[in-house]
Order: structure tokens, then sequence, then C-alpha cells
């Protein structure tokens, strides 16, 4: 299957991302969400949503910082080239995060 979006976002921040998942949906974006995921191993499932997804939605909060799972699926997510990244940040800075993830030209949303 392919993905329009692959949402990355912490675990702590569930309620949030479940109603970003389902704005997409409701508007038709087909998205690679593992609070569905089902059959498989997380990791595995996670590298193929990442490969089979045209964009990428990340979700930034306060949660992530020191997140070394997060990290990981990041460093995935920026492996892929010629993709676009789309980043929101709730309850966090631009700097805040910039220090950790080296964000210097993506597009980066504030809530």
């Amino acid at each position: 299957m392919e993905y329009d979006l692959f949402i990355s976002y912490k675990s702590e921040d569930e309620v949030l991302a479940d109603f970003i998942y389902q704005k997409f949906k409701s508007n038709g974006i087909v998205c690679f969400y593992d609070k569905v995921i089902i059959d498989k191993k997380l990791d595995e499932e996670i590298i193929e949503g990442i490969s089979k997804s045209k964009n990428y939605f990340v979700f930034l909060s306060k949660n992530v910082t020191n997140d070394s799972y997060f990290s990981w699926e990041f460093d995935r997510i920026r492996e892929i080239r010629n993709k676009q990244i789309y980043f929101t940040l709730f309850k966090v800075t631009r700097q805040e995060i910039g220090k950790i993830f080296l964000l210097p030209n993506y597009h980066i949303d504030e809530i």
C-alpha cells in the first residue's frame, strides 16, 4: 500500500496525533499511522511505512527531546531524499527542537 503521508509522533502526544490523523483521513489523505498497526513488528512496519509514503508529517513536542526511538524514526525519514517533510511544534520552541534534531531549512508550523 502507498501512503500520501507518514505521521510521526511520540506516544505521549497520541490524543493530538489522533485528532490530526482523523482530520487528514476525513480529507481523503491516506496516512500511515502506527496506532493502526496490527500484524508485524513495529520497527518493520515503521520502515515500510516510511519507504511507501510520499510525504512526512512530524509532530514535535517536548516529549521527543530525549527519546531515542523517536530519533531513530526521524533518522529513517531523513534518509529518504526528494520528499517533503512537514513539522508542527506543540508547546516547544524551534530553538529547543533545533538543538537536538538540527532542523535548519525545514518548513515548521507552531501550534
